[in-house]
């Protein structure tokens, strides 16, 4: 079909222009600090994560009741890790505009961008995908599928009904929740309440690791291939013509 041959050429160019955005990006963030601490708006809690989330350390005053009762604590928690979220991003940013890595997202034109070498799927091999479906799949991860809401979820906890609790539900990128239950009557040091934390924390954050390795969600090279797919199977397959 007539500008099919085109469309496939300025998909691979725009591909190589994602791809160099992509690089530039992963560069960028591997400039910045490999563990970020920070703490919640009381202070009572502190944090150490790593770039990819990971926990290195939680430190809970022994005062913490001081400044939190138990209901505080968990949301004090999740604070302290989207504070040390907040700080990597900046520190990063800081440190991609100094080694130039700024300069050269800004000079990116995809005009010069180099495409990218492929060979489009041979059509017999897969069940044809009408590109009215690729664009509604692609949207709807996009957008974020109300039905799919709790899918990508990791939820861990430690300690039981008449124990010291913590719980803690992580997403494929940021933390959801925290949540920390003290027996009535208990005295439970920072200490305790920091070693629950962690121990759920570390628990949820691995189902979350296993979960990525083997992750078949939609991705940007994942929708190039779909949309190459789409072209080609137009092409053996063009839709009939507008009654």
């Amino acid at each position: 079909m007539p500008g099919f041959g085109s469309l496939l050429d300025d998909l691979a160019k725009f591909h190589g222009y994602t791809r160099a955005i992509s690089d530039l990006m992963q560069e960028a963030f591997s400039a910045g600090p490999s563990n970020t601490t920070a703490h919640d708006s009381t202070g009572a809690v502190q944090v150490t994560v790593t770039g990819t989330g990971e926990l290195n350390q939680v430190v809970v005053s022994e005062n913490w009741h001081l400044y939190l009762d138990q209901n505080g604590i968990g949301p004090a928690f999740v604070q302290a890790v989207k504070n040390a979220e907040i700080k990597r991003l900046e520190l990063t940013s800081i440190a991609a505009a100094e080694n130039g890595t700024i300069d050269r997202l800004e000079e990116l034109d995809i005009t010069s961008a180099t495409p990218t070498s492929f060979s489009p799927p041979q059509p017999s091999h897969y069940q044809p995908v009408s590109v009215e479906q690729m664009l509604e799949k692609a949207l709807r991860k996009l957008d974020g599928d109300p039905t799919e809401s709790k899918v990508g979820e990791f939820t861990a906890s430690v300690g039981g009904e008449n124990e010291l609790y913590a719980s803690i539900t992580l997403n494929k990128n940021d933390i959801v929740d925290c949540s920390v239950r003290i027996p009535w009557g208990m005295d439970v040091g920072g200490g305790r309440i920091a070693w629950a934390i962690s121990e759920s924390y570390n628990q949820a954050y691995r189902q979350r690791i296993t979960s990525n390795d083997g992750d078949s969600e939609i991705s940007p090279g994942t929708l190039i291939g779909e949309a190459i797919q789409a072209i080609a199977n137009l092409q053996i397959h063009p839709p009939s013509d507008a009654r």
